[in-house]
């Protein structure tokens, strides 16, 4: 072999394997992600038998979406959510809202009719009051949102049936969950399955090419890799304080402040001589009672729902 081929059979085989050993990582994670199976990490059911969920039939556009005002379902996380508190465990009453356009045609392959979705689908389980933990309004237990491009997801089922599914998976579809109280961050893949009961009138295809207009009962479950894991509450503390008046509308000084939270801890201020209190560090979306006592006068306690900085929380006396 000539000494120049030498030299550049050697230079090729260097490149080749600086090459691959800058791409087995690449590739690695490409297996870590394949490899990574989704698991079911919530669920929700209809508390009722009433048909939830409407699929309505028009040309350029039909609509899939649930009631007016939602639909009472029963939510519930699985025990693989890491660090969920006890009032977050067990169904958790709430209301669904689901909506979803296309105007993409139905279609019927081997006795199954399928409706495909092309615009983007929205489903959220809103709590019917909010959690004493969590953040934000302390009442998204979850918000699913699968943008169909380039693929669709689809309403599928046997025609003629009673019964439908509806699902969704990444990559093929972009799904984003979001929640006040657990966090997606560390999620590789999801996928949501909502199955449809009581269909009526039996799943079939108009013929207009969408499906024919039609009401059902629903349930679904949602599935992630790795699970989520509970989000304790991030907003900043707050900032409590006041005024303590005379009866002449005067800064009373030297009144003794308490803040007693829900706990049972109590928390003290010292007004000064034009009667402000303060109470610093309040952790937010808790309820606490705010009580003053004064050798002079009696005031009624007041009981707030902490949110952000308050500063003009004065009390009269009776």
């Amino acid at each position: 072999m000539k000494k120049e081929n030498l030299i550049k059979s050697s230079f090729l085989w260097k490149v080749a394997f600086i090459v691959s050993i800058l791409l087995f990582p690449t590739a690695l994670i490409n297996a870590q992600t394949q490899a990574c199976q989704t698991v079911t990490f919530a669920q929700f059911n209809q508390t009722t038998g009433a048909q939830g969920f409407a699929f309505t039939n028009s040309s350029p556009v039909s609509s899939f979406s649930t009631v007016q005002g939602g639909v009472a379902v029963q939510f519930t996380f699985f025990s693989n959510v890491a660090g969920l508190p006890a009032e977050l465990m067990g169904d958790q009453n709430a209301r669904a809202f689901f909506n979803c356009q296309t105007s993409a045609l139905g279609f019927v392959n081997v006795g199954r009719t399928v409706q495909p979705f092309n615009g983007t689908c929205t489903l959220q389980i809103i709590r019917d009051f909010p959690a004493s933990v969590g953040n934000g309004s302390r009442t998204n237990l979850l918000t699913a949102t699968i943008v169909n491009d380039p693929t669709t997801s689809d309403l599928s089922g046997d025609t003629g049936s009673n019964s439908a599914g509806f699902t969704a998976s990444t990559p093929n579809q972009m799904i984003t969950f979001s929640s006040d109280f657990v966090s997606f961050g560390a999620t590789q893949s999801r996928n949501l399955a909502l199955s449809f009961s009581s269909v009526n009138p039996n799943f079939s295809i108009n013929p207009n090419g969408f499906l024919n207009s039609f009401t059902a009962a629903g349930a679904g479950t949602f599935a992630s890799c790795p699970p989520p894991t509970f989000n304790p509450p991030t907003a900043a503390a707050a900032s409590v304080g006041g005024r303590v008046l005379s009866s002449n509308g005067r800064g009373l000084g030297r009144a003794v402040v308490t803040l007693t939270t829900a706990s049972g801890e109590t928390f003290t201020s010292i007004t000064n001589s034009f009667g402000y209190y303060r109470f610093e560090n309040v952790f937010p979306g808790q309820t606490v009672i705010i009580s003053v006592n004064s050798k002079r006068f009696g005031f009624a306690p007041k009981v707030l729902n902490v949110g952000e900085d308050l500063f003009e929380l004065d009390f009269m006396p009776q």
